[in-house]
C-alpha cells in the first residue's frame, strides 16, 4: 500500500500541495491526469524520493517498485536493418 499523509510541498514559496492525503491499495495501478503545471510530475518525483516533502509522510514497503513513463523521450537513431527487424 502507498500512503500519502498530510504532505505539503512548495516551490519558491508557492504551495503546490497542502496537507494532501491518499491511500493506494497494494496491487492497484494509478494514473494521474490534470492540466499542465498542476503538480503531477512533482507528486511523482516526491513519491520516488527525488525531491523532499516539506511536511507529512509518504510510506510504502521497501520492496515496492514505483515505475513511470518519462515525460519527454530522447530521439535515437535506429539503423534500417534493426528497424526492419523490429517491425517484422
Amino acid at each position: 500500500m502507498l500512503k500519502l499523509q498530510d504532505i505539503t510541498f512548495a516551490i519558491d514559496g508557492k504551495p503546490l500541495l497542502v496537507e494532501a492525503s491518499a491511500v493506494i491499495p497494494a496491487g492497484h495501478k494509478v494514473g494521474i491526469v490534470g492540466r499542465n503545471g498542476t503538480g503531477k510530475t512533482t507528486l511523482f518525483q516526491l513519491i520516488r524520493n527525488e525531491w523532499s516533502i516539506d511536511s507529512g509522510t509518504i510510506d510504502y514497503p521497501a520492496h515496492y517498485r514505483v515505475g513511470g513513463v518519462e515525460q519527454e523521450l530522447s530521439l535515437i537513431h535506429i539503423s534500417e536493418p534493426t528497424r526492419q527487424e523490429a517491425i517484422s
